[in-house]
């Protein structure tokens, strides 16, 4: 089959509604679209067959003396076990040694003594725990030890897996059905984190679903907020942080932030805030009114305040904007002035600082190093949090913020490691802005790298590993989770974590593992090694006006406007070099997606919601990349023609002009059919509102309105090139 033919056959079937059908991926299938969930509801698709009796009981033992996270764990347990329908679930105190009850026994001294050793358990190291199946006095056991608090919910949770629960997102998790539940007769294990701090940093400086849940109390947001702190727990995570906004008034918000922070300290897990100094952009809170003197006492005031809460951590943010800097002497001074305050007032809390991996700034009375390494001369008690962005890593090119790579980045950090300063690696899940979740592209890329730079870490002694997370849908949550794993195990190679996730799909897991394994090195080879990052994610009024300013974040593409204005001998080159790999990687992604969905007849019916959000996923990958071909191929002939050299150019622009539109169309009816299985009330994710971040819109109302499509189409079409095309940002609310 030809590649024009197997392009159309797959347009052909995505239009018949055979990808991404409806599926109840929703935590409550009966509930309306966009409404809020219960959590922890099953994944099942809608099934008219009776639920079956339940035809074993299990019994959770938790001592009454137990700490408070145990007997959290213990009845979330108790409540995910329940809905498997031939469960009956109980929580208790003392054995039932019926030969057919199932005991988890959760910490009770007496009874661990009998199922391991004194050498075991002393043996422990901080959050580990062992698991053990046993019998004792006709009494089948599961018995977990944990060092610590944190280390006897971790292994309930390790336990769950096992079971075959797998603890996707926040606001569902996956259930498996009486068929796939398994209790093994044989089990012992004994698992520690390779690394001490494992958690994310979730960006409310962008208008996620969390700038509501974290940044505007009421009763529905404070249960999203739970939800997120018990997803963490579940996936052995120990802390997590947010974004404070100026436009939070925080003395009315202390006491729904110290809920927050309580509830945390009850699961075991660190909460820390992010606040800045004097950073400008994007509604950041501000210690300090104006850039130009010290401030102490001012400085002191402003912790005081954010301390009514206690934070376990306070990460700050250096420099006016991402792009610019101040005195590098008054820099230094906040940073210890604000570890001073602390250690003396407030000794349990730590503070840091983030490294961005921003370019072209320099510290003048500190020999002109990096302004970003300021904290190489700043008290040693100062943590640090070098940032990277995108899917870019330590490994390979890293065309973003002025780089060509983290190289000096990375050794930088490496200098850093002395056993007295915390370092701290920060890198990205999802960037948002113009670049992934909100074109929207399903992006494993994201995944790979965040393992091999988890890989290249573990032996250097970092503290720990912080993801910048934006966002969980279109299965940017898949990322999360598996970093969630390669932290806890950094042996695991990466193709293990799409195992785990894959093998819910029984017979079909295979396939779907290697079309999965394909996408990503597709991705790692056209988008990073390639360079088409810059071709199929949007650009919009920022974006072109920094190309113009040489203030770039984004890898940098041949805009239209410069398309049209190449000579033959650019253009054929660019027609080499771009519009072939687009091409390419278009054919390549016909191919991935027919693979997955030749895959579906074996999917059972417990994992199909989660099957429909992959294929889905495949689908806008194809559309987004065949839309950037057929705009840049149009382009190109048009101009061809213009400059005389195709007779029929202008024609051949407009055959494919004509398929980008139907793609879009395409891609629309794609991305209908996923929103209305989105996990948070949908004006949390798609509305148009002003709230409480610098945005009038929501982080996926582009992806609802196709709008970097529009704009794409605009351009190549219309040649609209005005950089305030279909400007969506209003400059004032954004900075000021």
């Amino acid at each position: 089959m030809n590649k024009t033919i197997r392009f159309l056959f797959i347009l052909t079937l995505l239009a018949a509604g055979l990808f991404g059908c409806a599926g109840g991926d929703d935590d409550d299938p009966g509930s309306s679209p966009g409404q809020a969930q219960d959590d922890d509801d099953d994944n099942q698709a809608d099934d008219d067959s009776p639920t079956p009796s339940p035809t074993r009981t299990v019994s959770i033992l938790v001592p009454a003396d137990a700490p408070e996270a145990a007997r959290i764990a213990a009845n979330d347990a108790a409540e995910l076990l329940d809905r498997v329908p031939t469960l009956r679930v109980l929580v208790g105190e003392s054995l039932a040694a019926d030969g057919q009850t199932i005991n988890i026994v959760v910490g009770d001294p007496g009874i661990l003594h009998s199922a391991f050793t004194d050498t075991e358990l002393a043996a422990m190291t901080a959050e580990s725990f062992r698991l053990r199946r046993t019998v004792l006095d006709g009494a089948i056991v599961y018995a977990i030890a944990g060092a610590d608090p944190r280390g006897l919910q971790y292994g309930l949770y390790d336990l769950l897996e096992i079971l075959g629960f797998r603890f996707f997102h926040p606001e569902q998790t996956y259930v498996p059905d009486e068929a796939t539940l398994v209790w093994p007769e044989e089990l012992d294990i004994f698992e520690a984190p390779d690394w001490p701090r494992r958690g994310f940093h979730v960006h409310t400086m962008h208008p996620i679903e969390a700038s509501e849940f974290l940044l505007v109390a009421s009763p529905r947001n404070l249960t999203y907020a739970k939800h997120l702190i018990d997803w963490l727990v579940r996936n052995k995570q120990n802390y997590w942080q947010f974004e404070l906004l100026r436009t939070v008034d925080y003395d009315a918000m202390a006491p729904y932030f110290q809920a927050l922070v309580d509830y945390s300290h009850a699961r075991q897990t660190d909460a820390g805030l992010v606040v800045t100094w004097v950073f400008q952009q994007q509604k950041a809170w501000k210690l300090l009114p104006n850039p130009y003197t010290e401030q102490r006492a001012h400085l002191e005031e402003r912790l005081a305040q954010i301390m009514q809460v206690n934070w376990d951590h306070l990460n700050l943010e250096m420099g006016s904007t991402e792009f610019t800097q101040v005195q590098d002497t008054l820099q230094v001074a906040w940073m210890n002035d604000t570890v001073e305050y602390l250690a003396a007032n407030y000794p349990a809390t730590e503070a840091s600082v983030k490294v961005h991996c921003s370019s072209e700034q320099t510290a003048p009375n500190y020999g002109d190093i990096n302004f970003n390494y300021l904290a190489q001369v700043a008290d040693q008690r100062l943590g640090i949090y070098p940032h990277t962005v995108m899917y870019y890593g330590f490994q390979g090119p890293a065309p973003v913020y002025g780089n060509k790579n983290f190289d000096e980045l990375y050794d930088w950090m490496l200098s850093m490691i002395d056993g007295v300063r915390k370092v701290y690696y920060y890198p990205e899940s999802a960037y948002w802005c113009s670049f992934d979740i909100d074109v929207p592209l399903f992006l494993p890329v994201y995944l790979y790298n965040r393992w091999r730079d988890i890989a290249l870490l573990a032996d250097k002694n970092l503290d720990g590993h912080v993801t910048f997370t934006s966002g969980h849908e279109w299965g940017y949550w898949l990322t999360d989770w598996a970093i969630g794993r390669f932290l806890w195990d950094s042996t695991q190679d990466w193709t293990d974590a799409l195992a785990d996730f894959t093998v819910i799909f029984g017979d079909a897991a295979p396939q779907l593992t290697e079309a999965l394994r394909q996408l990503t090195l597709l991705q790692q080879k056209a988008l990073i090694d390639q360079n088409l990052a810059s071709y199929l994610a949007g650009e919009d009024t920022w974006d072109e006006l920094g190309y113009l300013f040489g203030s770039t974040t984004h890898p940098q593409p041949v805009t239209f406007a410069e398309l049209y204005r190449l000579s033959a001998a650019d253009l054929n080159r660019f027609e080499t070099k771009v519009v072939g790999n687009l091409e390419q990687m278009r054919d390549r992604l016909t191919d991935l997606v027919a693979l997955v969905e030749t895959a579906r007849a074996d999917v059972p019916s417990a994992a199909l919601p989660w099957y429909e959000e992959l294929a889905d996923g495949f689908a806008v990958d194809f559309y987004r990349a065949g839309h950037a071909y057929h705009l840049y191929a149009g382009a190109g002939a048009r101009r061809f023609h213009e400059l005389g050299l195709a007779a029929d150019g202008e024609a051949v622009a407009q055959d494919h002009f004509g398929k980008a539109r139907a793609i879009k169309q395409f891609f629309l009816a794609a991305q209908e059919r996923r929103e209305a299985h989105y996990r948070y009330p949908l004006d949390y994710s798609i509305g148009w509102e002003r709230s409480v971040t610098s945005y009038d819109f929501h982080y996926l109302y582009q992806a609802a309105t196709g709008y970097w499509y529009e704009r794409y189409e605009k351009q190549a079409i219309d040649k609209d090139f005005n950089p305030l095309l279909m400007n969506l940002i209003d400059p004032m609310w954004f900075f000021f």
